[in-house]
């Protein structure tokens, strides 16, 4: 699958103080979202909050390769080049950062939806292909409430990571053995609600 086209995607889970927490959002609404979407290559970015689960906040990018987030565009706002508001802001934020390639279905754009459901797997050896089957299972089980899914790679170090788009959220002790043997490699879950609908 490694010679296979795809998206990149950029994923961002972070908890601000109770404190700071008000600030964090209006810089995410102000600021850091519109900086990042004006970069050459990024096809979408959405907020959600967390219904269950830990970090609070999520935030997830899609890009048109993963190497977008190499780019001079992109380098012109992040790192070194953060804004004063970024820097003040993610001092006091803990974030946990991914970024990799979409491996299924590989040139998806996440669409907006009320619930987002994210799971992040521990995977050994060749197990990609038997998570992308169980996956396109569960998405396909009207059941699940799924509207969209797609599975994502962070290389180094490696992350495999599902986000589940989805109308309604089934009850974790009904959907998480939907994934078989390999639900005992479930290493993070948490359920998300659209931020502009909260």
């Amino acid at each position: 699958m490694a010679d296979r086209p795809a998206h990149g995607f950029l994923l961002v889970l972070g908890t601000p103080s109770p404190t700071d927490e008000e600030e964090f959002n209006a810089w995410y609404d102000a600021e850091h979202l519109a900086e990042r979407m004006a970069v050459k290559g990024f096809l979408s970015g959405q907020r959600y909050v967390a219904i269950e689960g830990y970090p609070k906040y999520l935030a997830h990018y899609d890009t048109e390769t993963p190497e977008v987030l190499d780019s001079p565009e992109y380098m012109k706002v992040s790192g070194a080049n953060f804004s004063p508001w970024t820097v003040r802001v993610t001092t006091s934020t803990k974030v946990d950062r991914s970024a990799g390639r979409q491996i299924w279905p590989g040139e998806a754009v996440l669409p907006r939806a009320p619930r987002l459901r994210l799971v992040r797997f521990d995977l050994a050896g060749q197990r990609e292909e038997t998570l992308i089957a169980r996956v396109q299972e569960i998405s396909g089980d009207p059941a699940a409430g799924t509207r969209a899914a797609m599975v994502l790679e962070q290389p180094d170090p490696l992350r495999h990571y599902v986000l589940f788009a989805a109308s309604f959220l089934e009850p974790e002790y009904l959907f998480l053995p939907r994934f078989g043997d390999l639900a005992g490699a479930v290493v993070q879950h948490n359920t998300y609600a659209d931020y502009m609908l909260r």
